[in-house]
C-alpha cells in the first residue's frame, strides 16, 4: 500500500499540484507548464531519499523499494504524463532514456553499495572531499540552468524569484501530502517518514535528462528542476 501510495502521489497528484501552484504564482504559458510537469513527474532520488530516511529514523528498506520502483516506472510514466499535460507527442526516446537513467543513476548507486564495505574506512577519512565534490556537481547543474535561461532572465529578472516561490510552494505541498498519505494508510512513524521522503525527493539527473531529451528549447526547464 505504501508503494502504491507513493507512485500515485508522484505520477498522479504531484503534476496537478505543480500546475495548481503555477496558476497562483506563475509564470504563465506553456513553457513553464512543461517545466513544472518535468519537475513534478520525476522519480524519487534513490540515494538521497534512503539516506535521509535512515538519518530520520525511518524505514530505509521501504524508502529503497519506493524509490527503485519509481525510477523504473518513470521510463514509461514520465513521457506519458508529459504527453497528457503538454498536449502533444513528447519526443522522448524511451529506451535511450532508460539506458541513460541506468548508466547515470542506478549503476553509480549499485557500485557505491558494492564498494561501501571494503572502502568504508578510506571513504570516512575523505568524506569531506567527497561531500564537497557531490555538492559542487549540484551547483554546476544550477549554474547550467541559469546560464541556459540567461536571455529570458536578463529580459525579466524577477522571473527567478517567481520560479523560486513556485518551487518552494510545490515542494512544501508534496511534503504535506506525502505525510498525510502516510496517516491515511495507517503506517507507523518509520513508514510515514519513508513514504514522505521517498515521494517528495526529486532526481536532479533524471529531470535534466528528460529536459535534454525532448525539451532543450525550453530554457526554463533546468531552472525549475
Amino acid at each position: 500500500l505504501a508503494l502504491v501510495g507513493s507512485l500515485a502521489l508522484i505520477y498522479g497528484v504531484f503534476p496537478l499540484v505543480a500546475l495548481g501552484w503555477q496558476a497562483v504564482f506563475g509564470p504563465d504559458g506553456p513553457e513553464p507548464s512543461t517545466a513544472l510537469i518535468i519537475l513534478a513527474a520525476q522519480p524519487s532520488t534513490l540515494a538521497t531519499a534512503s539516506v535521509l530516511t535512515q538519518m530520520a529514523g525511518g524505514n530505509a528498506g521501504l524508502a529503497v523499494v519506493c524509490t527503485a520502483v519509481s525510477q523504473l516506472l518513470s521510463v514509461f510514466a514520465t513521457p506519458w504524463i508529459l504527453e497528457l499535460y503538454v498536449g502533444h507527442t513528447v519526443p522522448v526516446d524511451t529506451w535511450a532514456l532508460a539506458l541513460e537513467l541506468v548508466r547515470s543513476v542506478l549503476l553509480p548507486v549499485i557500485a557505491g553499495q558494492l564498494l561501501r564495505v571494503p572502502l568504508r574506512r578510506w571513504v570516512e577519512r575523505r568524506s569531506w572531499a567527497m561531500s564537497l565534490g557531490a555538492e559542487s556537481i549540484v551547483v554546476l547543474f544550477v549554474m547550467m540552468g541559469f546560464s541556459t535561461a540567461r536571455p529570458v532572465l536578463e529580459h525579466e529578472p524577477r522571473l527567478a524569484l517567481t520560479v523560486l516561490g513556485t518551487v518552494v510552494a510545490i515542494h512544501a505541498t508534496m511534503l504535506v501530502l506525502s505525510t498525510g498519505a502516510g496517516y491515511l494508510l495507517r503506517l507507523d512513524g518509520a513508514g510515514r517518514i519513508a513514504l514522505t521522503l521517498a515521494s517528495s525527493q526529486k532526481t536532479l539527473a533524471a529531470g535534466v535528462l528528460v529536459w535534454q531529451s525532448g525539451f532543450d528549447a525550453n530554457v526554463l526547464g533546468p531552472i525549475f528542476v
